[in-house]
């Protein structure tokens, strides 16, 4: 038996003496290979200066490999149990916050004690996770959304999830999520993991993904690229002109005006237009003269 599964066998004797059992409702999840925690520290480079956000502490093994790392790592966790493990198991850590609840104060809004802690290093914090599935896209999208910024992501989440966010226009997993992270970042799937790598397995497989935020200008002001994307993917299967009017009211005099202003076709359907194409397009239909 190896020393990990020695650790593993132990640290699932101590959680289940303190009446613990992983919460599937939570996406509890732990992933088990040294190597996997290791690779996924190794993807986000971190520097002796870096802010590291971790959401889901759970085991705190991937907590404190990142705090040999960083300068200070913000752990988030919202079980009882796995907190008071992780207040104990990482006391000798002095740069390690524990946060006590969870991230997502609603499914609109992030905890407000997160945002207080993370509000100094906007635009430079890192975020390394093994995030619980059922909250991967929201809160990606959210600490975005909320001017936060995360320099880089390097998470581990659902397998579809995965290939979700990283979609490239055109593909069948295309969507507002894609679009919406587009924006800000680049996303690239960087290596799958099996289900069988976690404790206890999930029942699909997983990826780690790795999301680096853009440095170049947007293409338009985010409000009318959320607007625009919103509308036209509620409407993907029609063609552009179909779904500005659909999506946004439009007169079919107006949707073309904008999508000729934006150069594009009034045939092509939503599910191919790139980040760049949607923000020319939700530029145009922000110019009053070219809508009237």
């Amino acid at each position: 038996m190896t020393a990990f599964q020695t650790d593993l066998k132990r640290l699932m004797q101590t959680l289940s003496e303190r009446g613990y059992h992983p919460s599937r409702t939570l996406g509890q999840n732990f992933l088990t290979d040294p190597n996997l925690l290791k690779a996924v520290v190794r993807e986000g480079e971190l520097a002796p200066d870096d802010v590291v956000l971790e959401v889901g502490t759970g085991s705190g093994w991937l907590t404190r490999l990142l705090a040999a790392e960083a300068r200070q790592v913000i752990g988030v966790e919202i079980d009882d149990r796995l907190f008071e493990h992780c207040e104990q198991t990482l006391a000798d850590l002095d740069n390690v916050t524990l946060i006590h609840g969870d991230v997502l104060e609603t499914k609109n809004r992030l905890n407000a004690q997160v945002v207080a802690a993370l509000e100094p290093f906007a635009g430079r914090f890192k975020v390394v996770a093994n995030l619980p599935f059922q909250i991967s896209s929201p809160l990606l999208v959210l600490l975005y959304e909320s001017g936060l910024h995360p320099a880089r992501a390097v998470v581990t989440l659902q397998a579809e999830m995965a290939r979700r966010l990283a979609a490239e226009p055109g593909t069948k997993l295309y969507g507002p999520v894609s679009a919406t992270l587009g924006y800000f970042a680049q996303t690239r799937v960087v290596r799958k993991i099996r289900a069988r790598m976690f404790w206890p397995p999930p029942q699909v497989d997983a990826a780690v993904v790795r999301i680096d935020t853009q440095t170049e200008a947007a293409p338009c002001d985010y409000a009318a690229f959320r607007r625009t994307t919103r509308a036209i993917f509620a409407h993907r299967r029609k063609r552009l002109q179909g779904a500005l009017r659909n999506g946004l009211g439009l007169s079919a005099q107006a949707a073309e005006q904008a999508i000729a202003a934006a150069d594009l076709s009034p045939d092509i359907r939503p599910d191919r237009l790139s980040v760049e194409q949607i923000g020319r397009l939700a530029q145009a239909l922000t110019t009053p003269s070219e809508v009237d």
